[in-house]
C-alpha cells in the first residue's frame, strides 16, 4: 500500500476544490517507460516538450549523476550572466529508477479480486456515507453517483485511474475531512462530479511527469515544472510510500485550485476542459515558487487550508477573459 494509513486529520484544512469528467484519463500499463526514465541502456535518450529538454543516461554508476549535478550548476551560473537559454534536465540513472518503481505501483490497475483494493474502496464509503449506509457485498449501489462516480458500479470508473485514484480520495478524506465533504457535496448541489474529476486530476499530474496514455513527454508549459516535480517527488534516498505522500499533497492542492477555478468562472459541464487548462497553468505557477517538499507541504495547509482558501471575490473570471 502507498497510502499512509491513519493520517492526522488537519482542522485548518482547504474550502476549495474543483475538477474535469470530460477528461477520460488511461495511465499507461505499468510496463511502459517515460522517455526521460529509461534504465539500462548505454545510450542516452532525450524528450522535449516546450523549452524543457528533458535527458537521461542509462549508467548505472554515480558517475554521471554527480556530472549531471555539476554540469546543471556551472551552466546556471553561465546561463544567467550571459542571458543563455536553460541546459537539458538530465534524469540520473538511480532517479529513473526511483520514477519507474514509484510509476509501477501509481498505475497498478484495480482488482476486485485483491481484497485491499475492495478495503479501500469500502472505506472510501464510509467516509462519504457514513458507517450507517450499508454497501452490500457485490459494492454496487447507486449512491455512488452522489459523490461522482459515473455509474452504480464503481468498478468501471477505475478502468482509467486504477487504485491510486482511491489512494488519493483517502489521503484528502483523512488528513481534510472537511475539505472532502465540501468536495463531495458539488455532486449533489448541481456542480462537477468530484471522483471523476479527482481521476483526472490525477491523470494531469501523471502527464505532467510524462506517464500520459497519449504521449511519453511531459505536457507541462513552463520548462521548470517537470525538474521541479522531478526533485520533489524522487529525491535521493526516497521510497514510493514517501513519494506517494508528496503526491498526494500535490493531488490535492491542485484539487483545490480547480474547485476555485470552477467556482469563480461559475463555469459549466462543458466548460471542463478550459478549466482543467487553467488549472495545470496555475498549478505550474504554484510550483515555480516551491523550493522543497516543506514548502509544497506548507502552501498545502495555509494557502488552501479549510477556512483559508484564497479570496477570489470580485476577481475576474479565468475562463471569461
Amino acid at each position: 500500500s502507498l497510502r499512509r494509513r491513519g493520517v492526522a486529520h488537519d482542522e485548518s484544512e482547504t474550502a476549495s476544490l474543483l475538477s474535469d469528467s470530460d477528461r477520460q484519463a488511461n495511465p499507461p500499463p505499468p510496463s511502459s517507460h517515460h522517455a526521460s526514465s529509461h534504465s539500462g541502456r548505454s545510450s542516452a535518450s532525450s524528450s522535449t516538450s516546450g523549452s524543457a529538454s528533458v535527458t537521461t543516461n542509462g549508467d548505472e554508476g554515480g558517475l554521471f549523476a554527480s556530472l549531471g549535478q555539476f554540469f546543471e550548476e556551472c551552466w546556471e551560473v553561465i546561463a544567467t550572466s550571459l542571458g543563455l537559454a536553460e541546459p537539458p534536465f538530465i534524469v540520473d540513472p538511480a532517479t529513473s529508477s526511483r520514477m519507474a518503481a514509484f510509476k509501477s505501483l501509481a498505475t497498478m490497475k484495480f482488482s476486485k479480486e485483491d481484497q485491499e483494493h475492495v478495503q479501500k474502496l469500502r472505506e472510501l464509503w464510509l467516509h462519504a456515507f457514513g458507517s450507517e449506509a450499508v454497501l452490500d457485498e457485490s459494492l454496487v449501489d447507486a449512491r455512488w453517483k452522489h459523490i461522482g462516480f459515473q455509474s452504480d458500479d464503481p468498478m468501471r470508473d477505475f478502468r482509467a485511474i486504477g487504485i491510486f485514484g482511491v489512494e488519493n480520495l483517502l489521503f484528502v478524506a483523512e488528513k481534510y475531512p472537511k475539505s472532502f465533504r465540501h468536495f463531495c457535496d458539488n455532486e449533489s448541489s448541481g456542480d462537477y462530479p468530484f471522483v471523476i474529476t479527482a481521476f483526472n486530476i490525477t491523470m494531469l499530474l501523471f502527464e505532467l511527469l510524462g506517464w500520459g496514455w497519449k504521449s511519453a513527454t511531459t505536457t507541462a508549459a513552463q520548462s521548470t515544472t517537470f525538474p521541479t516535480l522531478v526533485r520533489l517527488l524522487f529525491p535521493p534516498s526516497s521510497t514510493s510510500a514517501a513519494t506517494a505522500l508528496t503526491f498526494h499533497e500535490l493531488f490535492f492542492i491542485t484539487t483545490s485550485i480547480m474547485d476555485e477555478v470552477w467556482k469563480a468562472s461559475h463555469a459549466t459541464y462543458m466548460d471542463f476542459p478550459t478549466v482543467l487548462k487553467e488549472t495545470q497553468r496555475q498549478l505550474e505557477g504554484v510550483l515555480s515558487s516551491v523550493n522543497g517538499v516543506e514548502d509544497l507541504f506548507d502552501i498545502s495547509k495555509k494557502s488552501f487550508g479549510r477556512g483559508s482558501h484564497r479570496n477570489l471575490r470580485g476577481r475576474k473570471s479565468p475562463l471569461r477573459r
